[in-house]
């Protein structure tokens, strides 16, 4: 009868350290899916914007950190995905033809537009599309040409290949095809040419609108039409990406975050036009 008893309560107490072990394991997935960091690498043109919805995300969800490094570019993040470096990445461009058929999904976010601007001591805030092509080929050289005072212009451009630079091309008729001169400093990501644009109170460059927010530059209209206003022909789609099925929890909930009030408001902080959820479609 003892022993009986005592492997009645031998078989209880196996049965509650299987209980034990399953929510430790569950808890544990929960943790993985939920918590933690979660780094978002890629282009730099929505850098600004999305660090400040990260920073409000993380805030209002301890436990979480969701992290936006510095611009590795477009095709950076996506070779970070592709190679599986990377869950989450931002884009500011459509996939190209080599990099399709890797069952990624593009969520667009945000529409913005792709200014040029200039250091805080020009003494121009708006440029005709005829003079662009000028500045930008080196053939005005000093702003006194352009009725400001007399000081150098100092270029300051991007590689071929860069998203912000197609699209200013494909925009401006002027600025289609301008060689650069051999004396512009070519730069490499978007925080380098804000960071030049700063230094160089004279120089001209370009980038997107919400990264200049609060910078010391001045973003200039062109023809007199300025970025918010719906004729400005130069604008570019930022979108989140991911492998399908890969997807995180703590990624989906900061997506969700974005597309909610307070990511909306964010969003509409920085200058840009959110697209809403339900127009979002997953491309691949």
């Amino acid at each position: 009868m003892l022993i009986y008893k005592m492997n009645i309560r031998n078989g209880l107490k196996y049965i509650l350290l299987t209980f034990v072990i399953a929510a430790v394991m569950v808890s544990c997935v929960h943790s993985d899916t939920w918590a933690g960091e979660l780094v978002i690498p890629g282009t730099g043109a929505c850098e600004e914007v999305l660090r400040e919805l990260a920073f409000a995300y993380n805030y209002e969800n301890p436990g979480h950190e969701i992290i936006i490094p510095k611009s590795t570019g477009s095709i950076g993040g996506i070779r970070k995905l592709i190679s599986g470096q990377a869950l989450l990445i931002r884009v500011a461009r459509d996939l190209r033809p080599d990099e399709k058929g890797n069952d990624l999904i593009m969520i667009p976010f945000a529409r913005d537009a792709v200014v040029f601007a200039t250091g805080s001591n020009s003494g121009i805030d708006d440029i005709s599309s005829a003079e662009l092509g000028g500045v930008f080929s080196g053939r005005i050289y000093n702003w006194n040409i352009l009725g400001s005072k007399s000081a150098p212009v100092l270029l300051v451009v991007r590689d071929n290949s860069e998203t912000n630079l197609g699209i200013l091309r494909s925009s401006f008729t002027s600025f289609k095809a301008v060689t650069f001169p051999e004396k512009s400093k070519v730069v490499y990501h978007d925080h380098a040419m804000i960071e030049m644009l700063e230094k160089y109170s004279t120089a001209i460059g370009f980038g997107t609108a919400s990264n200049f927010r609060g910078k010391s530059v001045t973003v200039l209209s062109v023809d007199g039409v300025m970025h918010d206003d719906p004729q400005y022909p130069a604008n570019i789609e930022y979108s989140l990406m991911y492998r399908r099925g890969d997807l995180p929890g703590i990624a989906s909930d900061f997506i969700d975050f974005i597309f909610f009030e307070e990511g909306i408001k964010i969003l509409k902080n920085y200058g840009l036009v959110p697209i809403a959820r339900s127009a979002v479609s997953g491309k691949r």
